[in-house]
């Protein structure tokens, strides 16, 4: 399986087996960037949280999800997938069956 695949399988999972919305999905890979200031300093913390690193490019892989919660309210996760394998596997063990510590996959 190659990363790409397996980004878009945790999705579907995610969204299937856990109800959130894929419209509500985001996927920001390594390198992206934004002439935004939230977006800069939403970078920068990611970083940090992530990497110990402060960057204005993200030094990692993220996906942001929104978790539904009671009626109309949600929260957002913020899933740093190369990082947090951990939640991949509690999540959906069968799909991460064979994954490394940094979900190194053929393509990626």
């Amino acid at each position: 399986m190659t990363y790409e695949e397996f980004i878009k399988q945790y999705r579907m999972r995610a969204h299937e087996e856990l109800g959130y919305d894929l419209e509500r999905m985001k996927f920001y890979p390594e390198g992206y960037t934004s002439d935004d200031p939230a977006k800069l300093e939403w970078i920068r913390d990611s970083n940090l949280r992530y990497t110990g690193e402060e960057n204005t490019k993200l030094l990692t892989d993220i996906l942001i999800m929104e978790v539904p919660a009671n009626g109309n309210e949600s929260t957002l996760h913020r899933i740093a997938i190369r990082q947090d394998v951990r939640i991949c596997s509690a999540l959906f063990p069968l799909l991460c069956t064979g994954m490394d510590g940094n979900v190194s996959a053929e393509g990626k």
